[in-house]
């Protein structure tokens, strides 16, 4: 019985509108939290591109980061082939990540580039990808998706010591909305005021996949992220329901 989830997380270079990945993980666990299988991977097209990597986001801590890891650089259709596998080995039910649409357009985009580069026919040429069915064909897998970042603004981030913690420790952004990212629910679900995400694939996919374990099943299973895979720009929800303004 597929029952399993897999929550990926990726560090891109290039543009923020067409994101190419240099660095993925992913941790595939059971529904009690135990964890199955755990990967991470470089991707050789991408990481050794110094054009690309000059725009990557925390460019300034590859260089620190980075070092030592040959072992793990692969090109990315050897790292697509293990993704493939472990979901068909590890019986995965759901694939998830926080803000996943983010993550999928960039597997989406980083295939399309590597196959281009090859000369080989892209999956789709229309104007307008159709992200989530394009990651379903690359990935040939037969699972759900569940957007951890939906889960959590429609359950934990709604609670009155949210705003507390938010408003008490400046969590907020320059238009005075509440901050929502992964690192400030994590901040607020473990009591870390201090934590700092990694940004690297494994060690945030990891930290993800805790939030998901420790949002509340019967609070999960009423949402309209866990019925519909998404909900459209879960900080909204935030935002309304402490009527930010």
């Amino acid at each position: 019985m597929k029952n399993n989830n897999l929550v990926f997380d990726v560090e891109t270079a290039g543009n923020i509108a067409l994101p190419l990945i240099y660095d993925i993980g992913w941790i595939i666990t059971s529904p009690q939290g135990k964890t199955l299988k755990k990967r991470r991977f470089i991707i050789k097209e991408i990481f050794e591109t110094k054009s690309l990597m000059d725009s990557a986001y925390y460019s300034e801590k590859v260089k620190i980061h980075y070092l030592g890891l040959d072992h793990i650089k692969v090109d990315f259709m050897e790292m697509l082939e293990v993704l493939r596998k472990d979901i068909k080995e590890n019986n995965v039910a759901r694939v998830m990540a926080y803000n996943l649409l983010f993550d999928i357009r960039a597997l989406v985009n980083s295939y399309n580039r590597i196959l281009s580069q090859n000369k080989k026919k892209m999956i789709y040429n229309e104007k307008k990808l159709d992200y989530k069915k394009s990651f379903k064909v690359i990935v040939s897998g037969d699972y759900e998706f569940l957007d951890i970042w939906g889960l959590v603004c429609e359950t934990v981030l709604l609670k009155e010591e949210f705003q507390e913690f938010v408003l008490d420790n400046g969590f907020v952004t320059e238009k005075g909305n509440y901050k929502t990212s992964a690192e400030i629910a994590y901040r607020f679900m473990f009591d870390d005021k201090y934590y700092v995400e990694k940004h690297t694939g494994l060690d945030d996919a990891i930290d993800e996949s805790m939030i998901f374990h420790n949002i509340v099943r019967k609070d999960m299973y009423k949402t309209l992220t866990y019925k519909n895979g998404f909900v459209g720009s879960p900080w909204q929800i935030v935002k309304k329901f402490f009527q930010v303004k």
